[in-house]
C-alpha cells in the first residue's frame, strides 16, 4: 500500500516534471536561439551602431558586440547591465575615449560600470581617458575576463590634490584581468577590493609607471579583505613620492588597512625598478596573507620585499644576486625586512634558477698533523748536540764519549732482542 501510494505520488510528479522540463528546454533554446552578435563601426554602416553606448543599449543579455577599428569618443558613463562581451579588432586597433569627466564618489567613479551579478567580458580594445579626468576605468561588481587590452591615461589630478586614477577596480567574485598593458595610470593599475573577491586573477600584464615625481603608482594593489592571484606579470617604473605626505610607490601592494582578511598569491613575476617591490602591510597591526615565489625580484633600491607586521613567506626568489638578499639575508641581491622567509632563494633568475640557496660551503679538509722530528737541543744551532759530545765537555770530561757508546749499544740490543730500554737498564743494574 505505501509502495502503492509512493508510485503514485511519483508518477503524478514525474508527469509534471515532464511538461516542467519541456519548457526549460524550449525556453534554453530560445534563449541561446536569441543570443546575436552585434557590430560598431566609425560611420554606423551595415547596420551596425555607430557608438559602442548605442549598441549596448540595443545589445539584449548574451549578446556579444564586435567593435571595428577606429577611435570612439563616448558621451558619459557605459553601464553594463546584462551579460555582454565587446571585442575589439585589436589593441592598437579599436579606441574607445571618453568625452568626459567621471564623478569622484562611489560608482559615478567608473567610466565602464558593471553592475553585480553580470558577467562582462572586454577584449582587444584600447581604453584611453586622455584629455579628461577619470577616477577609474572600470569598475567591476559582476565577473568576467578583461584580456589583450590596453589601458591608458586614466588619471584624476594624480598629483594632487586626489593623487587618484586606477585602470580598472575589481569587487566581484571572479574577475581576471590578463594580457593587458597599463601606462599614464594616476595611481592603481588593478585595485582588488573587499571580501565580495575571492578567485580573481591578475595575469601576464605589462604595467609601467609614471617614474619619479609627485605622484603614486602601484601596479596591483590588494585590500579590504580581497583574495587574489597575481602571476606572470611585468611590473615596473614605480617609483613616485606623493610630496603631500612623503608616501613612496611599490610594485605590489597588499594590505588590510580597509578591512581584515586580505590574501595574496604572487608568482612569476618580474618586478623591477620600482622603489619597493612588493609592500605587504599599512602598519605593525596589519594582518595581510602572503604567498610569494618564483619571482624576480630585481632593481628595486629601498626593498625587494617589505612587511610592516605580517610574516610573508618569499622564499624561491631571484634577488638579484646569487648569494641571495640583504641587509636581514646575507647577500648583495635587493633587500628583504624582517618577518620575510626567504631561505632558500634561486640561485639564478626564474624560471629556470634552481631554489637552492644558500649554497653550502664545503667544510676543507684539514691537513694531516705533521710527526714532529725528535729536537735535542731546542734552542742550539744545527749540530750543537753533537759538538758537545764529540768534545767531552762537562762534568766528568768522558761523558761524551759514554754517552756515544751509551747510546750505540741501546739500538744495538733493541733491535736484536726487542727487549728494549727495560732490558738494558736491567742488565745495568
Amino acid at each position: 500500500m505505501i509502495l502503492s501510494n509512493h508510485r503514485r505520488s511519483f508518477i503524478a510528479f514525474g508527469t509534471g516534471g515532464l511538461v516542467l522540463a519541456a519548457l526549460a528546454v524550449w525556453m534554453l533554446i530560445a534563449g541561446t536561439a536569441s543570443a546575436a552578435t552585434l557590430c560598431v563601426n566609425p560611420g554606423g554602416t551595415g547596420g551596425c551602431s555607430s557608438s559602442i553606448q548605442a549598441a549596448v543599449a540595443a545589445a539584449s543579455a548574451g549578446d556579444t558586440i564586435n567593435v571595428a577599428a577606429g577611435t570612439y569618443t563616448e558621451v558619459g558613463q557605459i553601464v553594463i547591465s546584462k551579460n555582454l562581451t565587446i571585442v575589439g579588432a585589436g589593441a592598437g586597433s579599436t579606441i574607445i575615449k571618453t568625452s568626459v569627466d567621471t564623478g569622484n564618489t562611489g560608482d559615478p567613479r567608473g567610466w565602464f560600470l558593471v553592475n553585480s551579478g553580470v558577467n562582462f567580458n572586454l577584449s582587444k580594445v584600447k581604453l584611453d581617458g586622455t584629455g579628461h579626468l577619470v577616477w577609474q576605468g572600470i569598475r567591476d561588481h559582476g565577473t568576467g575576463t578583461i584580456s589583450d587590452c590596453s589601458i591608458t591615461n586614466i588619471k584624476f589630478n594624480e598629483s594632487g590634490p586626489d593623487y587618484a586614477g586606477t585602470g580598472v577596480v575589481v569587487f566581484g567574485s571572479s574577475v581576471n584581468v590578463t594580457n593587458c598593458t597599463f601606462s599614464g595610470i594616476g595611481r592603481v593599475g588593478v585595485l582588488f577590493f573587499g571580501t565580495g573577491v575571492t578567485g580573481s586573477t591578475f595575469s601576464n600584464n605589462t604595467y609601467t609607471g609614471k617614474g619619479a615625481g609627485n605622484w603614486l603608482d602601484y601596479g596591483v594593489e590588494v585590500g579590504a579583505g580581497a583574495n587574489a592571484t597575481i602571476s606572470g606579470n611585468t611590473i615596473s617604473g614605480d617609483t613616485g613620492v606623493a610630496t603631500v605626505d612623503g608616501s613612496t610607490s611599490a610594485g605590489i601592494l597588499v594590505t588590510t588597512f580597509f578591512g581584515a582578511g586580505t590574501a595574496a598569491t604572487i608568482t612569476g613575476n618580474n618586478i623591477t625598478g620600482n622603489t619597493d617591490g612588493i609592500v605587504v602591510g599599512f602598519d605593525a597591526s596589519d594582518t595581510s596573507a602572503v604567498q610569494a615565489h618564483l619571482n624576480n625580484i630585481t632593481g628595486n633600491p629601498d626593498a625587494g620585499v617589505v612587511s610592516t607586521a605580517p610574516l610573508v613567506n618569499a622564499t624561491c626568489n631571484w634577488w638579484g644576486a646569487a648569494n641571495g638578499p640583504g641587509p636581514v639575508g646575507p647577500g648583495s641581491g635587493d633587500k628583504g625586512s624582517t618577518n620575510v622567509t626567504f631561505t632558500p632563494w634561486l640561485i639564478a633568475p626564474a624560471p629556470a634558477g634552481p631554489c637552492t640557496g644558500p649554497t653550502p660551503v664545503p667544510t676543507p679538509t684539514p691537513a694531516p698533523t705533521p710527526t714532529p722530528n725528535p729536537t735535542f737541543c731546542a734552542g742550539c744551532p744545527v749540530g750543537g748536540f753533537v759538538d758537545v759530545l764529540s768534545t767531552g765537555s762537562g762534568s766528568g770530561g768522558s761523558v761524551g764519549l759514554s754517552m756515544i757508546a751509551l747510546l750505540a749499544m741501546l739500538a744495538a740490543i733493541t733491535a736484536v732482542s726487542g727487549s728494549g730500554i727495560y732490558a738494558f737498564l736491567r742488565r745495568r743494574s
